[in-house]
């Protein structure tokens, strides 16, 4: 018997669904749009602090994966649990999920901006300095 999705390990799903790369597809802006609302019907406009979408198939003329991620944010007062269950009861598959976020993104864009601080202070000091 296969297992459901929702029991997959990642490694698992990635063998499933390979990565593929595509040219930019305009209706990635809709997709979004469509599955926002979506998301609103099923989990609510209360528990939603900010819903966006993310990566790179947004980006025009990009070449990106054929499918649109989402980040949704929460406010502090969420039930997550119930979260979870309504959007699997929507039909998503949560992916990933993180109670404190902010830890692992605030350490590895502290390294990514200090390392190309530096560079762009070395490719074009004046704009780094008030004479500039």
């Amino acid at each position: 018997m296969k297992k459901p999705l929702s029991e997959m390990s990642l490694e698992e799903l990635w063998q499933l669904f390979p990565i593929i790369l595509k040219a930019h597809n305009p209706q990635h802006r809709e997709w979004y749009l469509a599955q926002k609302d979506e998301i609103f019907h099923w989990v609510g406009q209360e528990n939603i602090a900010r819903i966006n979408p993310i990566g790179s198939s947004m980006v025009e003329g990009l070449v990106a994966k054929p499918i649109v991620d989402i980040l949704l944010e929460v406010p502090h007062t969420c039930d997550i649990e119930e979260l979870k269950q309504r959007l699997t009861d929507g039909g998503w598959t949560l992916m990933s999920f993180q109670t404190e976020p902010h830890l692992n993104y605030t350490h590895a864009k502290t390294e990514f901006i200090a390392h190309y601080t530096k560079l762009a202070r070395q490719e074009f000091p004046k704009r780094y300095k008030p004479e500039g």
